[in-house]
């Protein structure tokens, strides 16, 4: 096995900073601003907004920044959330109730998404967004269109993400997540439920025109019900090492290329990548400092990687179980604000090769 120092990934991820020489913090709560909005009219782009414990209104993120909980999971928004028309940002360790992500890139780390009555909990339109170590539930509600989260004309990339569908009883069963017009979804370590009404509602719903990738993950609903609908989805959905029930028809497809993770990516600790695929085959991992989407036929599913910043991050050989796990020991190095490094695996016997989903995000 061979890896890149791990001085290179961090070099590589200074590179986003250089579009910020003077980034900034701001506060949320105590003696710094009130509210996420307050901070953002007070921000620019590369800057770091910090979240104090408490409740707060939700915000119209327009920015490219980061958004973190100064203490993941003590940080809840009451009202919806959404980021729109930016290049790049992440959220991390925050609460929603609803959150809209349109035409932007971002990167939710470590954040819980439970609607409290609303039509829907998530929705990403026209954008590139990665969910890492996410629970997303949907509370019961009394109306409800379409899927509680959608997908359009997006690529979602999640790993270590729990989805949960409604268990009110509905007239209309809302589906827990909907890929739609020409939607691309990959997911590693992720379980969907459908909700359980009287009319047991389905996990996922994909257009004819959309793909969905999962990799050692569990599409559920009621025992002897499939969990996906969509004209002709056999076609459009690709499962390896899945929990599906048997009413399913056969998902076929390639091989797929999963990931999980130790975690976030922390200053002066060890990160660590476990990816499964084919066995004794040749992984190839590479880094960049940003996302972007490159579709081609050497791949079952897209690069996730900015091709600028790309650079090689890793070697290695799957074992006989199709495992390899990679390490990089990040040094303490000071960042700036907003510096985040995504990783994706590439790995296969023959085209189009497998690649994972992307992992990484915001260097803490």
């Amino acid at each position: 096995m061979r890896t890149m120092h791990p001085a290179r990934i961090l070099v590589a991820a200074a590179l986003l900073s250089s579009f910020s020489l003077a980034q900034t913090t701001h506060t949320v709560g105590g003696s710094g601003h009130a509210t996420v909005d307050d901070a953002l009219s007070a921000a620019a782009p590369g800057d770091e907004i910090v979240v104090l414990d408490g409740s707060y209104p939700g915000f119209s993120m327009n920015l490219p920044v980061t958004i973190r909980a100064q203490n993941p999971g003590n940080v809840q928004f009451t009202s919806m959330s959404s980021a729109s028309a930016i290049p790049s940002g992440h959220l991390v360790g925050l609460g929603f109730t609803t959150l809209s992500i349109t035409d932007a890139t971002l990167t939710v780390e470590d954040c819980v998404i439970a609607s409290t009555g609303s039509a829907f909990t998530m929705t990403v339109t026209d954008s590139i967004a990665t969910l890492e170590r996410c629970t997303v539930q949907a509370q019961p509600i009394f109306a409800a269109f379409g899927g509680l989260n959608t997908i359009r004309r997006s690529v979602v990339s999640m790993t270590d993400c729990t989805f949960t569908g409604t268990t009110a009883s509905l007239s209309v069963s809302p589906r827990t997540i909907e890929v739609r017009d020409q939607s691309t979804l990959i997911a590693s370590g992720v379980t969907v439920q459908g909700g359980v009404p009287s009319d047991p509602a389905p996990a996922l719903l994909i257009d004819p025109n959309c793909t969905a990738h999962f990799v050692d993950s569990s599409l559920l609903s009621a025992p002897g019900q499939c969990a996906i609908v969509g004209t002709n989805f056999s076609s459009s959905v690709f499962c390896d090492r899945c929990t599906i029930d048997a009413s399913c028809p056969t998902l076929a497809g390639p091989p797929q290329l999963g990931v999980t993770t130790s975690g976030a990516l922390v200053r002066g600790q060890s990160y660590t990548a476990t990816f499964r695929g084919e066995a004794n085959q040749l992984l190839l991992v590479f880094g960049s400092d940003d996302l972007d989407v490159l579709a081609t036929a050497q791949l079952h599913t897209p690069f996730l990687l900015a091709a600028a910043g790309c650079f090689p991050a890793a070697a290695a050989t799957t074992d006989a179980n199709g495992v390899a796990t990679l390490s990089w020991q990040l040094p303490t190095v000071t960042l700036p604000p907003g510096v985040g490094v995504w990783l994706q695996g590439v790995c296969g016997a023959g085209l189009p090769l497998a690649a994972s989903p992307a992992v990484g995000g915001l260097v803490r």
